[in-house]
């Protein structure tokens, strides 16, 4: 990924996005902002360890870097589940100022409309970015082990087909930094889910010798529910960044037992 050092801020965008003028998108860091610990930096998500009016100078502060208007945003209110929103310019600002005011119930979201910035938060989960240059048309996807078994990745790119006739080998994907395999330890609950929505555990749970327990490879299972649904594996760019292992750069719900922030990953039409 290319690192973005502003006088504020240090963010991240993907290579293959980049080269298209039409599209702005950025994967925030924790560098930069006012709020205080536990969720130190900027933090973008509100909680209840941060003061609302840190997150709101903390987003200022993110349109402010990327040159465009903060009333531009929209928030999901994310549940891990698999519902796809199709918004339109009417979706600017909903979840700047509080909570209350996000799309309900939703982990993923599409749009033609420009000047609509769509923004998933994480820390830990996979933020992933979508972009039809063809259809002129971007999505993003909240993707927690939840989300992945129910391949809300891939059914984002369902929506975009359905909703504007995007074919899928015209998409270019990009998977934001979540919780690598080699720390992401899960439960034999995760592993049954995994292997009834894939069919099979192989290449996407691991046993290392260093806990003899099972990890998800979570990126590896976006990956191939997107490559299932006709997505070039050519276009799917894998950040390989660890939110848990990198605790200057990513807050992390399980490095910080859940007294954390949240980072931001966004794409708006130009």
């Amino acid at each position: 990924m290319i690192k973005i050092d502003t006088s504020d801020i240090l963010y991240l965008k993907y290579l293959h996005f980049s080269r298209y003028n039409q599209v702005k998108h950025f994967v925030t860091t924790r560098v930069g902002g006012v709020s205080q610990n536990p969720g130190k930096g900027l933090n973008m998500g509100f909680h209840a360890h941060d003061q609302d009016s840190n997150v709101i100078r903390n987003r200022e502060i993110l349109a402010r870097s990327l040159d465009i208007s903060v009333d531009s945003f929209c928030f999901l209110n994310q549940v891990h589940g698999d519902q796809v929103a199709v918004v339109d310019h009417t979706a600017r600002g909903r979840g700047v100022k509080d909570s209350q005011n996000t799309i309900p119930k939703t982990d993923a979201i599409i749009t033609q409309s420009r000047d609509v910035c769509l923004i998933v938060l994480s820390a830990d989960c996979v933020g992933v970015l979508f972009y039809d240059p063809v259809k002129q048309v971007i999505g993003a996807a909240h993707s927690g082990w939840r989300g992945t078994v129910k391949k809300i990745a891939a059914k984002t790119v369902e929506a975009m087909q359905a909703n504007y006739g995007s074919r899928p080998q015209d998409i270019l994907v990009g998977l934001g930094p979540g919780i690598s395999p080699e720390v992401y330890e899960v439960g034999s609950e995760v592993v049954e889910e995994v292997e009834k929505a894939y069919g099979s555990i192989f290449q996407y749970v691991a046993y290392p010798n260093y806990t003899q327990k099972p990890h998800f490879n979570i990126w590896e299972a976006i990956r191939q529910s997107l490559i299932d649904t006709g997505v070039s594996a050519k276009n799917i760019i894998t950040s390989g960044l660890c939110s848990y292992r990198n605790p200057s750069l990513f807050f992390s719900h399980r490095r910080d037992e859940g007294k954390t922030g949240r980072f931001a990953t966004g794409i708006m039409l130009a």
